[in-house]
């Protein structure tokens, strides 16, 4: 099964992980890291068990955009996809942080268009081994690209927004937690409160229930999906909203049912990012 998304080209361009450690894994070395902070040394990727959840946000208790989603189980990167990681996969190097951010810094999660998310998807497919997800082509009427995902690969692809909320709610372990990991903030997330106005490494603050890093908080990440208005595409975690720390709220910003959604072709992506992750299919 194939499903469709057309983008407008943006103005801006765009190994196997089994036996390495996280700093292999995901690009970082044992040098210096943003505040003097070294990310923690766990698993590069964990395995999320695939289940029914409650999809959606309930702000006034009525029950309304919650519905019953099932996922299946599917491989996620523990961490946002950083700076050495987009490197060393694609050779290309990223500093596109608007604050004070040290860009420099490898173990930093890298900013990315969507379509830039969708190459690093197929350029490591193809150092692991493995068959890209995503394929795509100039529609000759309208000059957009159109992608599409060919849902058999067993390649690295961006998480669909169900399987996004579904790991930053534990999966399986449903949390119930308010922020992904805690009900406290601070535990699990940079955001405007702390984080001094800048994007911080990847894995510094606790992971949730399943070993996953900053699904609150830090950079927003691209999901697949195409939002319902406008050709956006869905965009999940982080803080941004509508300017970087604009928002004093991080429970409007921040949860992990919460959504956001930009034109691919609008965006400066300044302060998005990505995970990864690779269906597991039954043998």
């Amino acid at each position: 099964m194939k499903k469709t998304v057309m983008l407008v080209v943006a103005t801006f361009s765009a190994m196997s992980i089994f036996g390495m450690g996280v700093f292999d894994f995901f690009g970082l070395g044992s040098g210096g890291s943003s505040g003097g902070v070294k990310p923690q040394n766990k698993e590069e990727y964990v395995t999320v068990n695939g289940g029914t959840f409650n999809m959606g946000e309930d702000p006034d208790g009525q029950g309304k955009n919650v519905h019953a989603e099932t996922v299946g189980t599917f491989v996620m990167s523990a961490t946002e996809i950083t700076v050495g990681k987009y490197a060393k996969v694609t050779g290309k190097t990223r500093n596109w942080y608007a604050d004070d951010s040290d860009a420099n810094d490898k173990n930093l999660p890298v900013t990315a268009t969507w379509e830039e998310s969708l190459e690093f998807c197929n350029a490591l497919s193809k150092k692991d081994g493995l068959t890209p997800c995503y394929s795509s082509k100039k529609n000759p009427r309208t000059g957009k690209l159109e992608y599409t995902w060919n849902k058999s690969a067993n390649g690295w692809r961006l998480p669909t927004e169900a399987e996004w909320e579904y790991a930053a709610k534990g999966g399986i372990n449903k949390d119930g937690f308010f922020f992904s990991g805690s009900d406290e903030p601070n535990d699990v997330a940079w955001y405007n409160k702390n984080a001094d106005h800048k994007i911080h490494v990847v894995a510094t603050k606790k992971p949730n229930s399943l070993g996953i890093y900053d699904m609150t908080g830090n950079m927003t990440e691209w999901c697949w999906d195409e939002a319902d208005n406008f050709g956006g595409i869905v965009l999940k975690g982080g803080t941004v909203n509508d300017g970087f720390w604009s928002n004093e709220d991080i429970l409007v910003t921040a949860r992990s049912k919460g959504r956001k959604e930009m034109t691919p072709a609008d965006c400066q992506p300044n302060y998005i990012g990505f995970r990864i992750v690779r269906s597991v299919f039954e043998e």
